[in-house]
């Protein structure tokens, strides 16, 4: 599975410290997401700087983890917060590189101690007993902006499924219970997003499930296309470009290891966001897969994701699907099969 987690951070910096260039000594303060045990596993870091202070154990060997447990700068505090002594020169441009080892040394602590810790404001502030002293400068984690629409014509046809749907939709049969609850479950991970990393690839995973409990129970991509073909006839040929889609990007980036995939998630948001927005395909596809096995009334409200001043969205055109969403998997060229498996035609998805 990849992982989705590359944010550009928002920085504001206090000019009274960054308008020449020099050193600074500071302590961060990063603060961590709220998150089950995440207090008690703080307490523990600050559990040890005692220990230390007391004699009950030496101060560790690495230079970088001793920043964490400094006895002179670190003070104890209620807040879910870890403190990291630093020097840093006043350039715009370090504080980019002090964020990128701090949330490098955050990862080598949360293997450490069995526990993600994640972090999504730092601030950096210089001690009362510097000359200038004060808030050196913010930084803060930066999220995929994200957004549900509910227009007008939305609006009604909701009206309508409550008015000719509601009885069916709490009669679901097996199959489409659990379709339903992983559909639900990805909408829900897709609002908690940007409070920790990984759920964009969760809530993909959990629409892709659905799809493949919806077309048969099945993962081979063939089967799943023959199963369409013969239950959505009239929808088949677009139903099953977009299946093709959502299958090879569940296999590139989502259900397999792959360190190439993961690398370019890690380092760019252009990449990262790339992968991410594929998550509105598969909603797209669970959704009106969803409605057309409960025979209900057809609602996808219009989800959007905003990556540098754009928008994108996606409402089932293969012609918007070409053309905004392939991001260069191998098997572009997908097969459009009857009920047996013959092919119909063969349709180019990327260049």
């Amino acid at each position: 599975m990849s992982v989705i987690g590359y944010r550009e951070w928002g920085i504001w910096t206090n000019l009274d410290f960054f308008g020449n260039e020099a050193k600074v000594f500071g302590v961060a303060y990063l603060k961590i997401t709220p998150s089950l045990m995440a207090e008690q596993t703080i307490g523990f870091i600050y559990e040890q700087i005692e220990s230390i202070r007391q004699g009950q154990q030496g101060q560790f060997e690495d230079q970088r983890l001793k920043n964490y447990f400094d006895l002179g700068w670190i003070t104890p505090t209620n807040e879910l917060v870890i403190q990291k002594i630093a020097t840093i020169f006043t350039r715009n441009e370090s504080i980019q590189i002090f964020i990128e080892e701090a949330l490098n040394e955050l990862e080598g602590l949360s293997l450490c101690l069995d526990f993600p810790l994640t972090c999504n404001e730092i601030q950096f502030i210089i001690p009362p007993t510097q000359p200038h002293h004060g808030i050196a400068f913010t930084a803060s984690r930066k999220p995929i902006g994200r957004a549900m629409g509910f227009r007008i014509e939305e609006r009604g046809v909701a009206s309508e499924r409550l008015a000719s749907d509601f009885n069916g939709l709490i009669n679901l049969n097996l199959i489409q219970k659990v379709a339903a609850r992983h559909y639900l479950n990805g909408l829900t991970l897709l609002g908690l997003e940007d409070q920790y990393s990984g759920l964009i690839d969760a809530a993909f995973m959990q629409f892709y499930q659905a799809c493949e409990v919806l077309c048969g129970e099945n993962y081979i991509l063939s089967n799943v296309k023959k199963h369409i073909a013969v239950n959505y006839p009239s929808e088949a040929r677009d139903l099953q470009l977009i299946a093709h889609h959502v299958w090879q990007i569940r296999h590139n980036y989502f259900g397999h290891g792959n360190v190439n995939n993961n690398i370019t998630n890690l380092v760019s948001l252009d990449d990262t966001f790339n992968a991410a927005k594929q998550v509105l395909v598969a909603r797209w596809l669970c959704k009106r897969l969803l409605d057309l096995d409960m025979n209900a009334n057809p609602l996808v409200r219009e989800m959007t994701l905003y990556h540098n001043y754009n928008s994108v969205y996606f409402s089932g055109s293969i012609e918007h699907l070409i053309s905004e969403f392939y991001i260069g998997y191998d098997y572009k060229n997908a097969p459009v099969l009857d009920e047996n498996g013959n092919t119909l035609e063969t349709v180019q998805l990327g260049q």
